[in-house]
């Protein structure tokens, strides 16, 4: 998440780089981001597997050798 939001937040808020305060509402924003990024996930994620990933049951195919 930080990965892409992080370069936008830096060209908004900081034209010092060497300014300390500047930094201030870019590590704000990216606090509350992964933070509220945390919170939604432990009410979304399971641990229970995903539906594409339980085994199915492939019944045999017989060959019709006169084809081969």
């Amino acid at each position: 998440m930080a990965l892409f939001t992080a370069p936008a937040l830096v060209a908004f808020y900081v034209t010092t780089e060497s300014n300390r305060t500047e930094w201030i509402p870019v590590f704000l924003c990216l606090r509350l981001s992964m933070f509220t990024a945390n919170v939604v996930s432990v009410f979304v994620f399971t641990d229970k597997p995903a539906d594409w990933t339980e085994k199915k049951d492939y019944s045999e195919v017989p060959i019709d050798e006169t084809k081969c």
